[in-house]
């Protein structure tokens, strides 16, 4: 098994109470924060969606400048329904754990260079930013959504073990 073999499958098994959390968002609640400086639980939905697309992004490129100079600065989704979510989070996913099932150790010793305006903001192997912009990156989003179903008192899925409301 290569190391992104065995990402994809993490992701992969990483991803199924993602999905739980993600469809227990009622669109009744999207505009909904804990707080002023939090995001709503659609913006944080919708970034956990989309962040799962950054691995084959990133296996494909070797930079990303969030605002060049003589472009367009980075936009991101934002989902127009539950279902739009959810078929986004399936679609990126699935284009994810299948570049890191192909993908080999030597591309992941790549670096690649996070940019801001030409200023790079940081540079990592490959293998670093799949482990960390991705992989902890979903199960980070994936406690603060289970957090928001908590506060809205929606029942919380089993993730990593069980919760209060489910047997995991």
């Amino acid at each position: 098994m290569t190391i992104g073999q065995g990402m994809a499958e993490e992701l992969a098994h990483s991803a199924i109470s993602a999905r739980k959390v993600l469809e227990r968002i009622p669109e009744s609640k999207f505009d909904w924060t804990p707080h002023p400086k939090s995001m709503t639980f659609l913006k944080l939905a919708s970034h956990v969606a989309e962040s799962l697309g950054w691995a084959k992004y990133t296996l494909d490129t070797s930079e990303l400048d969030i605002e060049p100079v003589d472009g367009p600065k980075f936009e991101a989704y934002v989902a127009k329904d539950l279902s739009d979510l959810l078929a986004t989070f399936d679609r990126n996913l699935a284009e994810s754990i299948e570049a890191l099932k192909g993908v080999s150790d030597a591309t992941l010793a790549e670096i690649w260079t996070m940019k801001k305006a030409g200023e790079v903001m940081f540079s990592f192997p490959k293998l670093i930013i799949v482990r960390s912009f991705i992989l902890d990156h979903l199960v980070h989003h994936r406690a603060q959504l289970g957090l928001y179903l908590r506060l809205n008192d929606i029942s919380v899925p089993a993730m990593l073990g069980p919760s209060a409301d489910e047997e995991g």
